[in-house]
């Protein structure tokens, strides 16, 4: 054929196949014109597509011998299972070793020009895929036959069927399904991981083996191996990310489509052959869920022309899986509806998250994907149903509207402030039966008493979850009974949490300050309790800001009619102070409950349950301001006290039994906080419940000491309980969410689940900045964990830049010597060294250290870690004897505070090893480097951070001892572990490509050694 002609063929192929019937035939006329030559080679090649049979590598029967080669290269043919336009599948037998493949050649009415460009390229992204979900080539070659020369491959035959006949006619559980996808998740990532996108992911290229051979996946052991091994396959049309394949990539036309439209995405079917990325393959694991989910397509695609379809896929939203099926609604209809995004960027961000997501699932654990905002939700609501909010009316509107944020009333918060209006109403006319009877003063103090303690109960006993419900209840009431399933459909994926504490804000705190402003200036005592009432209430769902005025001025109307020393002025004086503390002003917290801790030990004694709790209170606040030994001593003996006076049951020795816990692992005592912590959860679990915010908070406390421990699996299990229940009760938005958002995020990275420790703190980190803004202490703490993970993962401009901006602002809030401060005046040295500016970070470790032992002491954790690395910075400048006391000295301390299993131990013996291997003291050096490789694996894992760093060091010491074997074994280990964690492109996994390489160029193997060099950039 001349490449004109063939290229013309492609093109029109590519266009044609997704056609039916008269459609396609109308196609061809039109596109073809009067060459009779061109439409009918389209037309045999639509019609070798049309025999495919669904399964691709699924028995079929054997043409006729004289049609079918004896041999292909040296693989005897059995039969032909498979054809498409473009290639033939045969099965075959290979002599040596001996086993069945499927060999797949280019059929000789196949276009040669993008046709072998596909099958050259399908070979060589085979080559580069290893994993049990993907099918393995053995060989790709040309051997002629009938006469001409002819490409094939060898593959692994799979005995199989495709995964939606899979899934049906084996009567797979909802679970079992789960888990497959789970399993198909893992390979894809696997492919994305080697710089692979498969574009045309669909049930029919995805072959499940049921043989009870499969081992289990690596999220969930407990399922069984007849659930299937899933085998991707047809990566004939997949795009390479990788520069070095860039010579065999399938350039696209533009605006060509490549793929099933089906199951493309929004990006794919809009021709943007630029845009895609491996997203476009989450979407098409989306679909593939939803279809087997639901038993039907998201769309109603069939007998419709390429552009409505295109633009349904662009532009309509798939009905909601819970609607299709109400046992799907939560956290599947969450997980499916995030991966089919039409904006990429809000889909999941790799197939590996999407696969973990069903896992947590199957766990019962909390899934990190969040429904929309309820903005967003309403916005997208409202322009594809215009129509249909019209007719709900305005009632409907407004009500909306109102929960949103423009003002308007709420209905259902009118419901439930009915018993407030009530309370309002006996108020307003006692007042007037008082006047007008003349009634004694006190009597009449009494009755608005009564009243007043009865709105207290009213809001104090406000269920933000509930609420949600009710209102969700009361919106669809409203709404006439034609429209009610699309609105509720419409409505599902709403956090009416959110929007209930939204609704709170504008129509029962705002509307209660207003009338407590306007019917209760002559009664003061009243209007204090109802304003100190409505304060608390708003700073337990997080409405700090918002609280302070009326908690301000109920403390200054109680000092003025009461007196400072009254007890109900105290209350209120420590409300305050908590509602400082929560926004971030700590020295006037402290000063106010240090005045409540003085006036309660002089009125009740030191004993009584208000002195305690104030204290405790106190601690706590200590331990922000950095004072972490005084804050254990008046935390310890609050609750010692408690304890001989109340007894360990009362609900007062609890709460001091936990502030004592806290200050004992904020000094880093992660051992002698982990018993007090048990016991905490042990006891809110007993008197609290499994479902209280209470539990939670105790669940927050014990991942948090599990973590530091290295007990990452019980760690993550407590984040996720705690995170469970408070966004269920708090809404996604609550201070206290945010905050164990950012602990497992931290437990991500410490796993070596570096993208999703990344996402997760980019989302605490907006959140806090929205809710807080950028001079928060709650904000620059989450800005400076979003930095370290940056940094971890060699993004270090990003960081630095962080670091300093927070550095300014913490420099300016709180001061040079407070600890926040200097950890992050730490976390600058330490990237601005990574980057090579060692000389430049000496100045920065110097006051860290100097700042530590001053503030903190020198068995701090935290100094010790800072000695460590400053040591670790002379130490690159080649001043090793002035490193080597700073890393004794760090290594004994953390060996004397934390244990030896501890990881700031283990990270001194891994410097300790290597300053010693440094200094060419290799005997000395040996237990060091072997025992931190032991004990990373032990406490960390394989795919810990330590884990892989000492698995170089030990390599380099071996090298040094000239037990090449051994350094090839742990080098090679470092490089791969690297590679799937961080990426090939990773500086980090370039440096171990490289050292590997030299190893293996020492050991004569210089072959291997330049294919390993071969895809690195070139050293500058």
């Amino acid at each position: 054929m001349m490449p004109e002609f063939e290229n013309r063929l492609d093109e029109l192929f590519d266009r044609a196949v997704e056609l039916d019937g008269s459609e396609r035939e109308r196609f061809i006329e039109r596109e073809c014109g009067g060459d009779a030559r061109l439409a009918a080679a389209l037309r045999r090649l639509l019609r070798h597509h049309g025999e495919t049979s669904d399964a691709f590598l699924e028995g079929g029967a054997a043409l006729d011998g004289a049609e079918m080669p004896e041999w292909i290269g040296g693989y005897r043919v059995i039969r032909e299972i498979g054809r498409g336009g473009m290639g033939v599948v045969y099965e075959a037998e290979q002599e040596r070793p001996r086993r069945r493949v499927a060999l797949k050649v280019v059929h000789d009415g196949a276009p040669r020009g993008q046709t072998l460009k596909r099958f050259e390229q399908e070979a060589q992204v085979l080559g580069r895929l290893q994993h049990p979900g993907i099918a393995h080539i053995y060989e790709a070659g040309s051997t002629e036959v009938n006469g001409n020369a002819t490409p094939f491959f060898a593959m692994e035959f799979i005995d199989g069927f495709p995964l939606d006949r899979f899934v049906r006619e084996r009567g797979l559980t909802r679970r079992d399904v789960l888990e497959l996808m789970a399993r198909v998740c893992d390979a894809v990532e696997h492919a994305h991981q080697m710089g692979v996108i498969h574009r045309d992911l669909k049930p029919a290229n995805i072959l499940v083996k049921g043989d009870r051979t499969t081992a289990p996946s690596k999220g969930e052991s407990t399922f069984i191996d007849a659930i299937g091994q899933p085998k991707i396959l047809d990566f004939g049309v997949a795009r390479l990310t990788d520069s070095d394949l860039q010579a065999v990539t399938v350039q696209t036309n533009v605006g060509q489509i490549i793929g099933t439209l089906s199951h493309m995405s929004p990006e794919q079917v809009a021709g943007r052959s630029e845009d895609l990325d491996t997203r476009c393959d989450t979407y098409a694991i989306g679909v593939i869920l939803y279809e087997l989910l639901a038993g039907r397509a998201p769309h109603e695609l069939g007998g419709k022309s390429i552009a409505e379809v295109g633009r349904i896929i662009r532009e309509e939203e798939p009905a909601k899986l819970g609607g299709v099926d109400a046992q799907l609604r939560g956290d599947l209809e969450t997980i499916v509806a995030k991966a089919m995004e039409k904006d990429r960027d809000r889909r999941y961000a790799s197939a590996g998250a999407l696969g973990e997501d069903l896992r947590r699932h199957l766990r019962s654990e909390p899934i990190l994907a969040r429904a929309p905002s309820a903005m967003y939700q309403l916005r997208k609501f409202a322009a594809r149903n215009r129509g249909l909010v019209a007719g709900v009316g305005v009632a409907f509107v407004v009500l909306i509207l109102g929960v949103v944020g423009t003002g308007a009333g709420l209905v259902s918060a009118v419901r439930a402030n009915r018993e407030l209006k009530q309370t309002n109403v006996r108020l307003t006319e006692t007042n007037q039966e008082l006047d007008l009877a003349n009634l004694d003063l006190s009597e009449s103090y009494r009755n608005l008493e009564e009243v007043a303690m009865f709105q207290s109960r009213n809001l104090g006993d406000i269920n933000l979850e509930v609420m949600g419900v009710r209102l969700r209840d009361s919106i669809l009431e409203l709404s006439p009974e034609t429209d009610r399933s699309a609105l509720q459909a419409g409505m599902a994926g709403l956090n009416f949490t959110d929007i209930a504490l939204k609704a709170l804000d504008q129509n029962i705190f705002s509307r209660s300050i207003d009338t407590i402003d306007a019917d209760f200036r002559d009664q003061p005592e009243v209007r204090a309790m109802l304003l100190q009432s409505v304060a608390t209430t708003m700073r337990g769902v997080g409405l700090f800001d918002r609280a302070l005025a009326p908690q301000q001025e109920a403390v200054d109307i109680r000092s003025q009619v009461l007196g400072k020393e009254n007890p109900r002025t105290l209350e209120s004086i420590e409300s305050l102070a908590l509602l400082k503390r929560d926004l971030g002003a700590f020295d006037e917290a402290a000063a106010l409950l240090e005045m409540v801790v003085d006036s309660r030990r002089v009125t009740d004694g030191e004993v009584a349950p208000g002195t305690i709790t104030a204290e405790v209170n106190l601690g706590l606040v200590r331990v922000v301001q950095s004072d972490l030994q005084g804050a254990e001593t008046i935390c310890r003996e609050a609750y010692e006290r408690a304890s001989r006076a109340l007894g360990d049951d009362d609900p007062v020795t609890f709460e001091a039994l936990q502030g004592y816990a806290n200050t004992v692992y904020e000094q880093g005592r992660s051992d002698d906080a982990e018993p007090l912590l048990r016991e905490v959860w042990a006891r809110c679990r007993a008197t609290e419940g499994d479902d209280s915010l209470k539990t939670a908070t105790a669940a927050h406390n014990l991942g948090a000491v599990c973590a530091d421990l290295g007990q990452f699996d019980d760690a993550e299990r407590f984040f996720n309980r705690a995170l469970e229940i408070r966004r269920r009760k708090l809404g996604d938005a609550h201070p206290s969410v945010v905050s164990v958002m950012s602990q497992l995020a931290g437990l991500y990275g410490s796993k070596g689940r570096l993208e999703e420790s990344r996402a997760l703190y980019e989302e605490c980190y907006e959140m806090r900045r929205s809710a807080l803004g950028t001079d928060h202490p709650n904000t620059l703490n989450a800005a400076n964990n979003l930095a370290t993970v940056l940094d971890t993962l060699g993004l270090y401009t990003d960081a630095e830049k962080i670091y300093k901006d927070t550095l300014a602002v913490k420099r300016r809030i709180h001061g040079n010597e407070h600890r926040s401060t200097l950890i992050t005046l730490g976390n600058l040295a330490y990237v601005i060294n990574a980057q090579g500016h060692a000389e430049e970070s000496l100045p920065y470790y110097q006051e860290m250290v100097l700042g530590m032992r001053r503030t903190l002491g020198d068995d701090n954790p935290n100094t010790l870690q800072a000695i460590q690395n400053y040591g670790v910075t002379l130490a690159s400048l080649e001043r090793l004897e002035e490193a080597e006391p700073l890393y004794r000295e760090s290594l004994e301390g953390r060996r004397r505070l934390l244990g030896d299993d501890h990881l700031a131990t283990l990270n001194g013996v891994y410097n300790m090893g290597n300053l010693l291997l440094r200094e060419g003291k290799l005997d000395e050096a040996e237990p060091f480097c072997e025992g931190a490789l032991e004990g990373y694996r032990r406490v960390g894992g394989d795919d810990h951070i330590g884990t892989i760093y000492s698995l170089g060091n030990l390599a380099e010491l071996r090298v040094r001892q000239d037990r090449l074997d051994d350094a090839e074994a742990l080098f090679r280990e470092q490089y791969e572990r690297r590679s799937r964690i961080l990426g090939h492109d990773h500086p980090e996994t370039i440096a171990s490509a490289r050292r590997l390489a030299e190893i293996l160029d020492d050991l004569g193997r210089g072959d291997e050694a330049e294919a390993l060099r071969g895809p690195l950039p070139s050293e500058k």
